[in-house]
């Protein structure tokens, strides 16, 4: 038998990366300490132009995504539920500008001159003759949901077509006093 020599410990080969030029991944230490996120603050998100966040939406919205507490399906319900209730806002904001533009409109009508004033049930009466005999169902209704029939304008240019038919004496259709007259109806809020 021979005697055998004692052979050096060899070092573990260092694990070569299956990608060629791929950067090293360090290990992991699962006890260090995490770094908590910065949190979004307002001057971190860019509003597109001309588009106006209400502040109480924004700070809502940043509550919700810097919530480390919550989770993601939690954050995402969040959000919608924010969606909803600015969708609803906007929505609330648009009807009573379109409300205000309306009443604003019949002031100016009713504080006219020429067709408001004393003239404001001629201007409506004559006007009312001229959609009983020309106007529609359709016509009527397009006025009325648009809104077009509170403004001045409108009512002006109508009542000045009204004048030329009448001059030669009443048109025929309703009476100026029938209860549920097409003027009424296309000038709902201009009762009175």
């Amino acid at each position: 038998m021979t005697p055998t020599t004692p052979t050096e410990p060899v070092a573990p080969a260092e694990p070569e990366s299956l990608v060629a030029g791929a950067p090293e991944i360090e290990p992991v230490d699962p006890v260090a300490p995490v770094e908590p996120a910065v949190p979004l603050t307002a001057e971190d998100i860019s509003i597109p132009e001309g588009l106006q966040i209400p502040d109480e939406i924004r700070d809502d919205f940043l509550g919700i995504v810097n919530d480390g507490e919550m989770s993601p399906k939690d954050q995402a319900q969040a959000l919608i539920e924010l969606q909803a209730r600015a969708a609803e806002q906007a929505s609330n904001e648009t009807s009573q500008q379109f409300l205000d533009q309306q009443q604003q409109w019949q002031d100016e009508v009713k504080g006219d001159a020429e067709i408001g004033g004393a003239n404001f049930q001629a201007t409506l009466g004559g006007i009312q003759r001229l959609v009983d005999q020309y106007g529609n169902d359709e016509f009527i209704g397009v006025m009325a949901s648009t809104g077009a029939g509170n403004n001045v304008h409108v009512v002006k240019f109508f009542n000045a077509i009204a004048q030329k038919l009448n001059e030669g004496g009443p048109v025929s259709g309703a009476p100026a006093n029938a209860s549920e007259s097409a003027a009424s109806r296309m000038f709902p809020s201009m009762k009175g």
